[in-house]
């Protein structure tokens, strides 16, 4: 390698650097700032090269603090509409996430999940047919996880869900009714 290629990887790697720190600290911040300007400010930096440091930046914020999903999707929607990568690189980590924590039975980063991709739903970032197929998983082994899983996510997007599925929708909340008069367990 020659020098000047190493200075142009060390000046790309310092780059990558700056784009990553400015990310973090934007998206950290996202409680206290409004969605537009957290949006204006993401602009600061080339996010089309740091689109899945936005996307893992915004999957780590929904795991930390779920108070914030409403805000993460709202800017994920809007981020978007400008470059849509972000989306979908968004929902599917979101869905893969969600499927690693599921089967290692991480109620926390599950029900982040689930909220976070109900309110990418909610918000015309993720397809209904990715949320029907998470609910098709949930609801395929009822448990006391999963149900309490399915209801949130019926309670985050279930009236949207309704809109756009509605025979779909009513046979998530038949098998729901169904494990409820068959069990003896209760919801709480």
């Amino acid at each position: 390698m020659s020098s000047q290629d190493k200075a142009e990887e060390g000046l790309q790697k310092e780059n990558w650097e700056r784009i990553a720190s400015h990310v973090n600290f934007v998206v950290d911040k996202i409680d206290a700032d409004s969605v537009s300007d957290s949006f204006q400010a993401l602009f600061a930096v080339n996010l089309v090269y740091g689109d899945s440091l936005l996307v893992d930046a915004l999957s780590r914020k929904a795991v930390e603090n779920s108070h914030s999903i409403p805000k993460i999707a709202a800017l994920a929607g809007l981020m978007s509409s400008y470059i849509q990568s972000v989306g979908s690189l968004l929902v599917e980590d979101t869905v893969l996430r969600f499927l690693i924590a599921f089967r290692k039975n991480n109620s926390r980063t599950c029900y982040a999940g689930a909220r976070l991709l109900s309110q990418l739903f909610n918000y015309g970032v993720a397809h209904e047919i990715v949320v029907l197929q998470v609910l098709h998983l949930l609801t395929e082994h009822l448990n006391s996880h999963s149900v309490r899983l399915t209801m949130e996510i019926l309670r985050q997007c279930g009236r949207e869900l309704l809109a756009v599925a509605k025979s779909a929708h009513d046979l998530v909340y038949e098998g729901l009714r169904t494990y409820f008069q068959d069990s003896k367990t209760s919801y709480e």
